[in-house]
């Protein structure tokens, strides 16, 4: 299951769409908050959070940190966002972290998304 969380309602039924579309099952949450009630509920964690930075409330760098303190010191995660480069690092800290610009293609997407899974 891939955790998807993104504040903009068309980009986010838009990304599950493309997500479903290739073959993952997707959890979508308007806010880390939300994101978060999902994770202490959840019997099994994502194999892959997909998360905004600029969000309200809670960026996702937060959001992040409370990941890691809380839930999973490993999970995956994918920021999209216009504010940084197309990369894919493993932060001892924090895991494997990639980072994909707005805007970017379904095939860039999926590819990211491989690669931080494989």
């Amino acid at each position: 299951m891939i955790l998807l969380v993104e504040d903009e309602p068309t980009l986010r039924e838009g990304l599950t769409d493309i997500l479903t579309f290739g073959g993952y099952e997707v959890t979508a949450a308007h806010a880390p908050s939300e994101a978060l009630q999902i994770l202490s509920t959840c019997s099994v964690l994502p194999e892959l959070i997909i998360s905004d930075i600029m969000m309200p409330g809670m960026d996702g760098y937060q959001f992040l940190a409370e990941v890691r303190s809380n839930y999973s010191k490993d999970t995956p995660f994918l920021y999209i966002s216009g504010l940084e480069a197309t990369i894919l690092t493993n932060d001892p800290a924090y895991g494997k972290i990639g980072y994909l610009n707005k805007p970017f293609t379904v095939a860039e997407l999926l590819s990211m998304i491989a690669r931080i899974l494989s």
